[in-house]
């Protein structure tokens, strides 16, 4: 009975040592990941250090640009076109003549018109002389000079329709288009030369009420035009409509835009960028950056190699920007890649850096 007792006993005690044994073992195979487990993951990013800019809160919108005179110019006399002086696309000089309708009847009126004045003249002149020597009276005087006035009226006027024989450009520019040929018969009023100055040219463009308070005539605009992108051109506010448009509810405002080298021409498609208020020494941040918790807006910055979750004040939007009112300052490392998933003080590892 003692030897089994002792047996009993000396496979408990065999049980007992192996089970402690694999205890053991597995204690020791665990202990490492309990360890790994207390290091605390480090996260890589990038960041972008902040400095100050100017920050223009500003829209675009998108036109045509036009010649800035496009006169169509008509005809003043009667008859058949006789000379032109230019074709389409020509460059003119202010005075230039550019087309002539017949002049032979007009030209016989006013040497006509000449020779009544010369008559007329002479006869006041004699009855001037009489009178000196008491000859004649001054109703006869009066007369001779009615007389001479209304010659020199018609004189005047028949110059006037000689005049308008001829066609002169108004100002310097192009002609854009002609409307009659040679030998073709013309009226009063019919339409001749279409002549355009595109030494400078303006945009129409539409501002909303909202925006009109920001604007005045001679602000500064900024025109991108498709043709030229990797160009910006200059140009100034020229007049603001004083009434709102009843369809589109904008003002519409006419821009000056300079183009004395001529590369820019009437129908291009263009966008000018205004500026309603400028920012300067302003710190501006890609949107992408900020997080929200549901009530408040922030950011993280690195400091030490850690993230420290900081709240933000925004001041505006402007396209990818956000302008930061409060909660940054010059210099601060913004988190902007790897910081979805931060909570603040976590390590973090910068892997690239954005100046």
């Amino acid at each position: 009975m003692s030897k089994i007792v002792i047996n009993i006993v000396v496979c408990i005690l065999i049980v007992v040592i192996c089970g402690a044994v694999t205890v053991g073992i597995v204690m020791i195979r665990r202990s490492p990941v309990v360890e790994q487990s207390r290091i605390e993951k480090v996260t890589n990013i990038e960041i972008l250090k902040l400095s100050e800019t100017t920050i223009h809160d500003s829209f675009t919108v998108t036109g045509s640009l036009d010649p800035w005179k496009d006169v169509l110019l008509s005809s003043e006399a009667k008859g058949k076109i006789e000379w032109l002086g230019a074709e389409e696309g020509d460059k003119v000089n202010v005075g230039s003549e550019l087309l002539k309708v017949d002049r032979s009847s007009a030209e016989i009126r006013y040497k006509q018109a000449q020779i009544e004045f010369a008559m007329a003249s002479l006869e006041l002149e004699r009855v001037q002389k009489l009178l000196e020597k008491g000859i004649g009276s001054t109703q006869s005087l009066d007369k001779t000079k009615v007389e001479r006035d209304m010659a020199q009226s018609d004189l005047n006027t028949k110059k006037m329709e000689l005049d308008y024989t001829t066609v002169v450009a108004p100002f310097s520019g192009f002609i854009d288009k002609i409307e009659k040929d040679k030998d073709e018969f013309v009226n009063v009023g019919t339409p001749l030369i279409t002549l355009i100055q595109i030494n400078k040219l303006k945009m129409m463009v539409g501002i909303a009420d909202q925006d009109i308070p920001f604007f005045s005539i001679g602000d500064p605009v900024t025109i991108v035009v498709d043709a030229y992108k990797d160009q910006k051109f200059s140009g100034t506010i020229y007049r603001i409509g004083q009434r709102a448009d009843s369809t589109t509810h904008t003002f519409q405002t006419e821009i000056e835009l300079d183009n004395w080298t001529g590369i820019l021409k009437p129908g291009m498609i263009a966008r000018a960028v205004l500026i309603r208020q400028s920012y300067p020494e302003s710190i501006a941040i890609p949107i992408f950056s900020i997080l929200t918790d549901g009530i408040k807006k922030f950011v993280f910055i690195e400091r030490d190699g850690k993230a420290i979750k900081t709240p933000i004040s925004v001041l505006l939007h402007q396209g990818n920007l956000a302008v930061i009112e409060e909660g940054l300052e010059c210099n601060d490392r913004l988190i902007v890649a790897g910081h979805r998933n931060l909570r603040d003080q976590n390590l973090v590892n910068v892997k690239s850096a954005q100046p």
